[in-house]
């Protein structure tokens, strides 16, 4: 990344910035909103401890990699990679990263269209009876009426 007018990189600001960027990146949505189910679907204490153990064993040595790649390149991912390797076949991995951003990026909107109209839902109908158990049911009308799931209401 770099500043068009000047031509110098661009630079963090602060520390713990970084780190709530470099942190929050990798986590997303899908931790976040799934966590809980899949962990008391899977085990519970048992299934935290794996968790934990994927991301110290798989998730700190990418986050590490991709920080050297970038600190090293000084480019966004693409160009950072291929300066730094001379095999060709690598160059693909920096745009096998922005196809994935891509993809992800595909998809958040979706979601958060989700969690709006369910809000809106909440606001204007109410929470219904406790334990009702026609989320699915619920969730089945929302996708299935695009125009309302676009604006919470008919046109």
């Amino acid at each position: 990344m770099s500043d068009a007018a000047t031509g110098t990189a661009i630079r963090w600001n602060s520390g713990p910035g970084f780190l709530l960027a470099a942190l929050g990146a990798p986590v997303g949505l899908g931790n976040i909103w799934r966590f809980s189910y899949v962990a008391g679907e899977n085990g519970g204490g048992a299934f935290i401890i794996a968790y934990i153990g994927a991301v110290l064993l798989l998730g700190w040595p990418l986050l590490i990699a991709e920080l050297a790649i970038g600190r090293s390149g000084r480019a966004d991912a693409v160009s950072a990679i291929a300066r730094l390797s001379a095999v060709r076949a690598w160059h693909g991995a920096g745009w096998i990263g922005m196809l994935a951003c891509v993809a992800i990026l595909s998809y958040y909107p979706v979601i958060a269209g989700w969690v709006v109209n369910y809000l809106w839902r909440y606001v204007s109908e109410g929470a219904g009876p406790a334990g009702a158990g026609d989320h699915d049911a619920r969730f089945r009308a929302i996708i299935a009426d695009p125009p309302r799931l676009s604006s919470g209401t008919r046109w």
